[in-house]
């Protein structure tokens, strides 16, 4: 499985090589309403419509459903895409993960906030006063790949994503970067993770 960055990055570059649009748009305005341990699978089509792909799994913590949203556009100047992900774990939410570059709903986040995060100490709700809310959310464990490994020794892992759109006319990507910040059993903060391409 591809990361969200990754994924991203390929449903745009589908656009620039013909195409004006790919992927099927999906409700992004309804991300808000994604609920750890709450949210349904048999609600996603009411509230998002219809995935670009599904995909079904058995694993030993039980039955994974994932569902993929993917849609990307480009015009005269510039190519935009938008990701959303979510893995259910016997039918219920257990992680997803958004990042979008339109925009309506581009995902952004202060960078230059990171050392204001305390290992040890920082919770969850000190994390959403320092970055605004997250861009994706994991109980773990979680099988997808942008979680996996973040999760083999946290509790919870929430990510911050930003992609910035590409200009079309010499295929430059105007940079990406993205934070995941990994919680103990005890919701502090254990570890966090930053890397950028601008």
């Amino acid at each position: 499985m591809k990361r969200a960055l990754g994924v991203l990055a390929s449903v745009i570059l589908a656009v620039l090589s013909g195409c004006a649009s790919a992927g099927i748009n999906y409700q992004y305005q309804n991300i808000p309403k994604l609920k750890i341990n709450e949210f349904k699978i048999e609600d996603v089509d009411t509230v998002f419509g219809k995935p670009f792909k599904t995909e079904k799994k058995s694993s030993k913590v039980g039955n994974i459903d994932i569902y993929r949203f993917e849609y990307a556009f480009a015009d005269i100047g510039t190519a935009r895409g938008r990701v959303l992900i979510l893995e259910f774990k016997n039918g219920v939410l257990n992680s997803y993960i958004s990042n979008s570059s339109f925009d309506e709903d581009r995902t952004l986040f202060n960078e230059g906030k990171i050392d204001q995060v305390k290992i040890g100490v920082s919770t969850h709700a000190d994390t959403v006063n320092i970055f605004g809310e997250p861009h994706g959310k994991a109980n773990c464990p979680s099988t997808l790949d942008d979680y996996k490994k973040r999760c083999e020794n946290a509790s919870t892992v929430w990510a911050w994503m930003y992609q910035g759109k590409i200009v079309t006319m010499v295929k430059k990507n105007l940079g990406s970067s993205n934070a995941f910040l990994s919680f103990d059993a005890n919701g502090k903060a254990s570890n966090i993770e930053f890397g950028n391409s601008k």
